[in-house]
């Protein structure tokens, strides 16, 4: 077993990857931290005088806002490729990953080391398709990817939603369906409604199934 080193918060830099985690967890996790400790030692890779995280940011910032003196960590050796690697398994394989995280990851392998659609795919054991899906949420309107990284809305739903083309009505659907927590056929049914008013002009709201939809002096269809 590999030694346990203490090393303070403040000499350990940030992983390239990045997600954004529950405020809900977070918390939990900085009270669990205050009663227990840090029970899991965090992953580091040391090159020259200074410690880069592969895995264990949550711990790592938790410990930063608890002003914890140090936390315990487990030095790897790992050439780049490697690092990055075990820092996207620590993340793609969460079952709380979130779309838009996802998204951010993919668009990180795409960009900075040129990664193609179909070696994300092999590299996480999903289909090209399912990659090519999640890249799109980062053409989307602000409103729409912000209630997705929030967990407002999910995937499935924003997708359905995503397919407005009038920003002003877009914005009033993520909005309505942020605060009533829509499922899917909601979001098809008010889509749907919404092509069919567009010709010709209607002030009519979306219909749902589940019986809820934007009221009649928020949401105007067809403008």
């Amino acid at each position: 077993m590999k030694e346990i080193v203490d090393i303070p918060p403040d000499q350990i830099k940030d992983p390239e990857i990045k997600r954004s985690y529950s405020k809900e967890g977070f918390e939990e996790l900085k009270r669990s931290i205050s009663s227990v400790g840090i029970l899991q030692p965090l992953l580091v890779v040391k090159r020259e005088y200074n410690y880069f995280l592969t895995a264990g940011r949550r711990r790592l910032l938790a410990a930063r806002e608890l002003q914890l003196p140090t936390v315990p960590c487990i030095i790897i050796e790992a050439d780049h490729e490697q690092s990055l690697a075990t820092t996207l398994h620590e993340n793609l394989y969460r079952e709380d990953m979130n779309p838009m995280d996802e998204a951010n990851i993919f668009d990180y392998l795409s960009r900075k080391l040129h990664y193609t659609n179909k070696r994300i795919a092999q590299l996480i054991s999903k289909s090209e398709p399912y990659v090519s899906q999640r890249m799109t949420i980062l053409m989307w309107p602000d409103e729409l990817r912000e209630a997705l990284s929030l967990d407002k809305i999910n995937f499935s739903v924003a997708r359905e939603l995503a397919m407005i083309d009038d920003p002003k009505v877009l914005k009033q659907y993520v909005a309505f369906a942020s605060q009533q927590g829509i499922n899917y056929r909601t979001a098809k049914a008010w889509r749907q409604q919404y092509e069919l008013n567009k010709i010709p002009a209607s002030a009519e709201s979306p219909s749902t199934q589940a019986g809820s939809s934007p009221p009649l002096e928020t949401v105007t269809l067809g403008r």
